[in-house]
């Protein structure tokens, strides 16, 4: 698997979780912690993935307002 296949899939696997959880940015700290104790792991790497998740929750917690309000 290449470098940017494998954090395509860390950035899928993350957000799955974040969807199916009612506390999305908890998720994320969490998973993102697992990840940086993972010696395989750079910390940029680590940071693609974090960045690139946040941004999509981020489009998901704007429209979830937009919708109650």
């Amino acid at each position: 698997m290449s470098n940017v296949d494998r954090i395509n899939a860390a950035i899928r696997e993350c957000l799955a979780g974040c969807y199916g959880s009612q506390n999305p940015l908890p998720c994320l700290a969490e998973y993102v912690t697992n990840l940086r104790a993972d010696v395989s792991w750079r910390e940029a790497e680590v940071l693609e993935v974090e960045v690139a998740v946040r941004q999509m929750l981020k489009g998901i917690v704007s429209e979830q307002r937009d919708i109650v309000s």
